[in-house]
């Protein structure tokens, strides 16, 4: 083998290491930051900024999240606060309900397949 320089078009063999996206990594800062409650936007923003995150990713990143924002207080002196949505709780039909709910969709298909023709 000969110690020759590569051609400038030369691809590299194997895997590129890929870097995380900017967007995933304002969600993963978005997680941390937000894990233990509500966090004033203000400083959520400026804690962003210094982790290199620019404000249009992280406007981004709250979007995918579904982060919710929440006002207090009037005008200059309103803080906005940023939390996380919590996971919405299923409710448990009885039995009773769940019985009715299929003998109605039950009826309900019936009827649709008894059309006049």
């Amino acid at each position: 083998m000969t110690n020759q320089p590569l051609p400038q078009n030369a691809e590299p063999i194997g895997p590129k290491r890929k870097r995380p996206k900017r967007i995933d990594q304002a969600i993963a800062f978005l997680r941390r930051e937000l894990a233990d409650g509500e966090v004033a936007a203000t400083l959520l923003e400026k804690k962003a900024n210094a982790s290199g995150i620019s404000p249009r990713t992280l406007d981004r990143a709250r979007a995918r999240l579904k982060v919710i924002s929440r006002r207090t207080g009037f005008a200059q002196e309103g803080k906005c606060w940023l939390s996380l949505p919590t996971a919405p709780k299923r409710r448990r039909l009885g039995r009773q309900k769940r019985e009715r709910e299929r003998h109605m969709s039950h009826d309900t298909m019936s009827a649709a397949s008894r059309r006049p023709i």
